[in-house]
């Protein structure tokens, strides 16, 4: 049953935490998509500007860290400087696992040997991606590889689930699945355009898809909106439409 499987869980020495930090070529957005088959997204920490650019923590690192992280590179510290204030005195344990990404697409991990085994990263030009527990090195060039390959869909929340949804796929037969996941997109504003999180699910990425679909169809509704507003049909009509029409050209 699914409380079974949560309890089975929790009870897990190693959960897979799993993390891809992404920057759209074309939009300059960032993007941060997290997944794990822990029952609720509680280890990873994750800070964003979009104009500077982002840190997530998986583990080791005192609270508020990733805030300091973000500061230092405003101020204009470099990402090794970076590495270094974090990893050196007080601040963090000897088992430690964080990923930056500046907002011109240059980004660093850092990963404590004490991790051992249990602690995977891959970073390049726009991306970044790290992962600590019960993963694989192949889950996480899945990933990369599935992000790469989708430098053409500029809607970044879709390639960066499309790119998590490969994790899942590749990863050891008993972390192939996600009862928790996050995903978060940052512009010019200083909110996110997108943030969805799922937790305690079955399925935590397919819901993710489902919410990121139906808000996709409410985009295109105000679209709509936008340029007929006086006769554009409700919501709900719209919607309904929409989805019917897909059906109809699909079958």
């Amino acid at each position: 049953s699914f409380l079974q499987s949560l309890k089975n869980q929790l009870e897990k020495s190693i959960e897979m935490i799993t993390t891809l930090l992404g920057r759209c070529e074309s939009t300059n957005r960032i993007a941060v998509g997290t997944v794990s088959d822990e029952p609720i997204l509680g280890k990873s920490r994750t800070i964003v500007r979009a104009q500077i650019g982002a840190v997530v923590i998986h583990s080791g690192l005192t609270l508020g860290s990733e805030v300091l992280a973000l500061n230092l590179l405003d101020m204009g510290y470099s990402l090794a400087n970076i590495v270094s204030q974090m990893t050196e005195g007080t601040i963090t344990s000897h088992c430690h696992q964080f990923a930056l990404i500046k907002a011109n697409g240059m980004s660093q991990t850092s990963t404590s040997k004490t991790l051992g085994a249990n602690a995977y990263e891959l970073t390049g030009t726009n991306y970044t991606a790290i992962s600590i527990g019960d993963g694989s090195a192949d889950m996480v060039k899945a990933m990369v590889g599935s992000y790469i390959e989708g430098v053409s869909e500029t809607r970044l929340e879709y390639r960066l689930a499309t790119a998590l949804a490969a994790a899942v796929g590749t990863a050891p037969i008993a972390s192939r699945v996600s009862h928790s996941a996050s995903l978060a997109v940052y512009g010019a504003a200083p909110y996110p355009e997108v943030d969805m999180r799922v937790d305690l699910s079955d399925d935590a990425l397919d819901q993710i898809r489902i919410i990121l679909h139906e808000q996709h169809l409410m985009d295109l509704y105000f679209a709509e909106r936008r340029r007929n507003p006086k006769s554009t049909e409700f919501s709900d009509h719209f919607i309904a439409r929409m989805k019917l029409e897909r059906t109809k050209g699909s079958s």
